[in-house]
């Protein structure tokens, strides 16, 4: 995991569909973070592979594309806590950068 100074928390796949059921079923979202995990580098530099195949099912071809990580924007996250300790969210973004 990392989170970059364009307010952007690069995480494992799946993490962005755990944070949207969250949201739909108003469940908060904590993110734990020590100060390692703060990048100097911008969500757009990361290196997130990709994966592009062609598949076919039941007659129908298609490019089944896949990455090695999420990207989800901090303003979905509703509680960041650091070895500081809680940060409050409206000083989330500016925390990071």
């Amino acid at each position: 995991m990392s989170i970059t100074p364009d307010a952007k928390v690069v995480a494992a796949i799946g993490t962005a569909n755990i944070v949207g059921l969250c949201h739909i079923n108003k469940v908060p979202v904590y993110l734990f973070a020590n100060s390692l995990k703060f990048s100097f580098h911008p969500s757009s530099s990361q290196r997130i592979h990709t994966k592009t195949v062609s598949t076919s099912q039941d007659d129908m071809k298609y490019m089944l594309t896949t990455h090695s990580h999420d990207i989800v924007d901090l303003k979905l996250v509703d509680h960041l806590v650091t070895e500081d300790g809680k940060v409050e969210k409206p000083y989330m973004e500016k925390y990071v950068r």
